[in-house]
């Protein structure tokens, strides 16, 4: 599931589902451990479904190419979850966590035959957006 450079926020191999609890209308992303993942999940990721992301309404879907550009304003405009101050691992700081803003975007499949997509950008406000993305498939 993730890039080599962020095994320190999301295990290479982990699984996420993505749940809506509509009684605090958010969505709940649960993380996995899967035979083929690399590391371990740790800190908010570590808690049953501990992290909650808020649906934020867009005038479209992003295109993959889109996400991939990573242009703010054109990206302000696509359908999307979000959770802010997630942590993910430790900080430089001894003791601290340093937390992460997590953007789910909701990629429209482009035929009949494929799956719908997603796509996860980690953004800390330490170091702006982190080197690459997370892509993955909606399974039904």
């Amino acid at each position: 599931m993730s890039r080599p450079e962020q095994i320190d926020h999301v295990p290479q191999g982990g699984k996420l589902t993505l749940i809506y609890d509509s009684e605090d209308d958010v969505y709940r992303a649960c993380a996995r451990a899967s035979s083929k993942q690399r590391g371990s999940w740790k800190a908010d990721w570590a808690a049953p479904c501990a992290v909650t992301l808020n649906f934020v309404r867009g005038s479209r879907y992003c295109t993959l190419s889109d996400v991939k550009a990573g242009n703010a304003e054109v990206l302000s405009g696509c359908h999307r979850l979000r959770s802010r101050e997630v942590a993910m691992h430790a900080s430089t700081v001894k003791g601290g966590m340093e937390l992460h803003d997590m953007i789910v975007f909701l990629i429209e499949a482009t035929t009949k035959d494929r799956k719908a997509e997603l796509a996860i950008l980690l953004d800390s406000p330490s170091r702006v957006t982190h080197n690459g993305i997370i892509h993955g498939t909606i399974f039904p």
